[in-house]
C-alpha cells in the first residue's frame, strides 16, 4: 500500500533536513514524498536537493508563494498513494516504524485515522509525549455524530492535518481541498470534513513530533493581526448562518465546534492594538453571539457564563489573559 506524504515548504532551511532524514530512515519502502516549495527565499530548495538527489521516492515541486493550503492542494492533485499524510516541514518523525505501523492500521478500512502528537521545543531539547488515550476514550464508537459529541465533551478537537492520515479517494470524492486566501484554513477544512460524516479510526501510536515554539512560525507569533482575525470571523459567521437554520444533531455539534473558535477569535480581538479594529472585531462577533448556546465544550460554557455577567468584551479579555499565562508556563 502506497502512502503519500505531502510537505509544504516555505523558508525552512534550518528544519527541513531533520524531517526528510527521519522519513528516509523508515523501515517501510512503499511511499512517496511530495515537497511543494511555496516560493521560499532562503536555501530550502538547495537543502532539499542535496538530501533527495538519489531518492526517486521524493519529488520537489516549485510554485509561487500562495500559502500552505495551496501547497497541500498541489500535493493532493499529484499524489498517487492510497492514503495521504500532511506533514509540516519544521516537524519530524520520532519512530522508524511509523509508516509500516500506519500501513498495518490501514488494513482496517477508514476515511481518517487520528493519532496523538508529541511536542518538541524549538531546539529539540525537550520532547513531550501526548497523554491522550484515544483508544480508551472512543473504544468501539463508530457513527460520526457519537464520535464528534464525545470529542467535544472531552475537548479533543480535530484541528491540524498533521494529526491525521486520510484516504485519498475520500478527499477527492468530497473535494476536500484547502481554502485559499484565508488564515487558519485548517479550521474551515475541518468544518467541511465534519459535514461529510467520515468514518474515523483512533490509535494511540505516537510518532509525529510538532515543533511548537519555532520563532518564525505564524502560529507562534505574539502579534495579533486584524486582517487575519477578520477573515477568520467572516468564515465563522458564514458557517453559523448556514448551519443554524438546520435542525439536526450533526449541525448542532458542528456549531459547538465552531463556537469554540468563535471564543478564540474573541480573545484574539481583545489583544488587537488598535481600538477601531477591536471595536469592529467585536461588532462582527456580536452578529453571531447566539452561537454560544451551542456549548457542549466546557470552555465555551465558561465563556458564555462569564459573558452573561461581564459582557463579551470582558470575557474575551479574560480569555486572552488566561492564554498568555498558559503560554508563559509552556515556555
Amino acid at each position: 500500500m502506497k502512502i503519500s506524504i505531502i510537505i509544504p515548504v516555505y523558508n525552512l532551511e534550518q528544519y527541513i533536513g531533520k524531517l526528510l532524514y527521519s522519513i528516509q530512515a523508515q523501515d517501510y519502502e512503499d511511499y512517496e514524498v511530495i515537497l511543494v516549495n511555496d516560493g521560499s527565499t532562503d536555501r530550502s530548495v538547495e537543502v532539499i536537493k542535496e538530501i533527495i538527489c538519489a531518492d526517486e521516492r521524493f519529488h520537489l515541486i516549485n510554485q509561487e508563494n500562495q500559502g500552505p493550503g495551496a501547497a497541500r492542494n498541489t500535493g493532493i492533485n499529484v499524489a498517487r498513494g492510497e492514503y495521504i499524510l500532511f506533514f509540516d516541514g519544521d516537524d519530524f518523525i520520532t519512530e522508524k516504524t511509523a509508516l509500516s505501523t500506519l500501513a498495518k492500521y490501514a488494513e482496517k478500512d477508514f476515511d481518517i485515522l487520528v493519532y496523538p502528537v508529541q511536542h518538541a521545543s524549538n531546539d529539540d531539547m525537550m520532547v513531550h509525549a501526548s497523554t491522550i488515550k484515544y483508544e480508551e476514550i472512543f473504544g468501539e464508537v463508530q457513527d460520526f455524530t457519537s464520535v464528534l459529541k464525545l470529542m467535544l465533551k472531552k475537548g479533543l478537537l480535530l484541528s491540524s492535518p498533521y494529526e491525521q492520515m486520510l484516504k485519498r479517494s475520500y478527499l477527492l470524492k468530497h473535494e476536500l481541498y484547502f481554502p485559499l486566501g484565508i488564515f487558519s484554513e485548517d479550521i474551515e477544512w475541518i468544518i467541511r470534513i465534519m459535514q461529510t460524516e467520515p468514518k474515523i479510526e483512533f490509535r494511540d501510536y505516537q510518532f509525529y513530533c510538532y515543533r511548537w515554539n519555532r520563532p518564525e512560525s505564524t502560529c507562534n507569533s505574539q502579534k495579533i493581526k486584524w486582517e487575519k482575525e477578520r477573515k477568520i470571523i467572516s468564515f465563522i459567521n458564514y458557517y453559523y448562518k448556514e448551519l443554524a437554520v438546520r435542525d439536526d444533531l450533526l449541525s448542532r455539534l458542528i456549531l459547538s465546534y465552531i463556537s469554540y473558535h468563535w471564543c478564540v477569535a474573541g480573545s484574539n480581538v481583545a489583544k488587537l492594538d488598535k481600538k477601531e479594529e477591536r471595536e469592529l472585531g467585536f461588532k462582527m462577533l456580536k452578529e453571531t453571539k447566539d452561537i454560544l448556546r451551542y456549548d457542549v465544550m466546557k470552555k465555551v460554557k465558561i465563556f458564555r457564563l462569564v459573558s452573561n455577567v461581564l459582557g463579551i468584551k470582558r470575557a474575551a479579555s479574560l480569555g486572552a489573559w488566561r492564554y498568555n499565562i498558559k503560554r508563559k508556563i509552556l515556555r
